[in-house]
């Protein structure tokens, strides 16, 4: 299937080199070997199709299904300290997606390999957009890790070995180019000047690809993703251990911290008149997150404090209800849903009520029996976007539902037993909530239908509708 993919793509490629130049997805600037963490099947790209990415370059699109970084001002246009708006050190956002902010910018994905933690293998994946392509020249960008959930220099959070230009990060993880390009691990605690843990290669630890969506105001410019990763036993850390994590770019390739930093994610620099000020900021929004809820299970950044969902089955519906964050300026409130915990889909949104002691209702009447995943998504009036932590509200299967499914797990032919005196049977796929196939069943009165889904392997909703009323339960389709 590797070498299939491959030879599809670079027969594209020959075809229409033009096109393909810059296709949004395909590394440029390329890791050694081919096949390496950041791109497994080496095939060249970071999103799933050989067509490169469509409508969005972040979520279900990408090979590595990364976590963005919260963010407070999502990341505004020309706010860099240092170097030149659109350059190869601003940072650009995700545009143009239904029900997201402009704020996802940074990435980060953590990665067991084996499936058992801590080992020794386990690695840390990071993904940044900025407006254009590194070419020639020094800079760089860096990973701000705060271990020890304490920041600042005053408050009940604050870092007893803050100091000026680091208000309380332990660890930086530095990427720089140019000359003696490398990447850097460098214990920062207590200290704007590092020492040194150890280095990697950047021919081996770093890719460069083209993303697919711009701050328009950067138009022209070709923006792109930087990709990099590191082991996480390097980083004196485990699956467990939680962190904050803050990210800037700079001209030179250097420390960001005590004043170096050109553009900082997720705020807006310009704002606050030191970095000190800036991060604290930051900090004060979002909890601190154990590494392992960046992996693939994991629940992902439970950034925005007091952004909490609950959710429960009554009757025929999943009541999900939550408060109304009022301190935080919010502009709107989305529900997104997911099948298998990680890839999730908007299903309804709510406006603020203005009170956080009346709670805010939504109703889920697709549900599934079984596992259903749920989290809280609020866009703040200052392009801020924040996730609640995940919850899961399990279905028991109903003792009388008149439908049956089987076999499940499917090889891809499903057949489902239902009431002899169905006269209009109804049957929806659906596939993360996108309905991909309504099959005909036969209203013969044999209440038996059988269906070849013709679906890659995965998690599929089966939806049928019978007496009024309608029965879901999940596929697991595995060819």
């Amino acid at each position: 299937m590797k070498t299939s993919r491959f030879l599809i793509l670079a027969s594209l490629l020959l075809l229409n080199l033009p096109l393909f130049g810059q296709l949004p997805g395909l590394i440029f600037k390329s890791a050694s070997p081919a096949v390496n963490p950041m791109d497994p099947n080496g095939d060249g790209l970071i999103c799933i199709s050989i067509l490169g990415f469509s409508q969005r370059d972040d979520g279900p699109q990408s090979e590595i299904p990364y976590w963005p970084l919260p963010n407070l001002f999502g990341e505004p246009h020309g706010d860099l300290s240092s170097g030149s708006t659109c350059g190869n050190t601003e940072l650009v956002s995700v545009q143009g997606i239904p029900g997201l902010s402009n704020g996802r910018t940074i990435y980060s994905f953590y990665d067991n390999v084996n499936g058992i933690p801590d080992d020794g293998d386990d690695r840390m994946f990071f993904r940044i957009r900025c407006a254009s392509p590194w070419l020639t020249g020094n800079f760089g960008f860096s990973i701000l890790l705060d271990t020890d959930n304490a920041l600042g220099f005053s408050g009940p959070h604050a870092d007893p070995n803050a100091v000026a230009g680091n208000p309380g990060f332990e660890i930086e993880i530095r990427v720089r180019t140019g000359g003696g390009s490398k990447i850097i691990i460098d214990n920062v605690d207590g200290t704007t000047n590092g020492t040194e843990i150890l280095n990697y290669p950047i021919s081996s630890h770093y890719q460069e690809s083209f993303a697919l969506l711009n701050d328009q105001a950067c138009l022209p410019n070709t923006p792109v993703f930087h990709d990099f990763y590191v082991v996480l036993s390097d980083l004196g850390l485990t699956s467990t251990s939680e962190i904050h994590i803050f990210s800037a770019t700079s001209q030179s390739g250097l420390s960001v911290l005590s004043g170096s930093g050109a553009d900082w994610y997720g705020i807006d620099d310009q704002l606050f008149s030191s970095e000190d000020l800036l991060v604290s900021a930051l900090f004060e929004k979002f909890s601190s997150t154990p590494i392992g809820e960046l992996g693939l299970n994991g629940k992902g950044w439970l950034n925005l404090v007091g952004l909490d969902l609950t959710g429960e089955f009554s009757e025929d519906r999943v009541e999900l209800q939550w408060k109304d964050c009022t301190e935080n300026q919010v502009l709107e409130y989305f529900v997104e849903k997911s099948m298998d915990g990680h890839q999730f889909e908007t299903i309804g949104k709510k406006v603020p009520t203005g009170s956080d002691s009346d709670p805010i209702l939504l109703y889920d009447y697709d549900y599934a029996q079984g596992d259903n995943f749920y989290r809280l998504v609020a866009i703040t009036a200052n392009g801020g976007e924040y996730h609640s932590p995940s919850i899961n509200v399990k279905i028991n299967p109903s003792e009388n539902s008149p439908v049956t499914f089987y076999p499940n797990p499917s090889n891809g032919i499903l057949r489902v037993k239902y009431p002899a005196e169905a006269t209009h049977p109804q049957l929806n796929i659906y596939a993360h909530d996108r309905l991909i196939k309504s099959p005909l069943l036969p209203a013969d009165g044999s209440g038996e239908g059988m269906i070849d889904l013709d679906v890659g392997a995965g998690i599929y909703l089966a939806r049928f509708y019978v007496n009024g009323k309608w029965y879901s339960e999940k596929i697991l389709v595995n060819h």
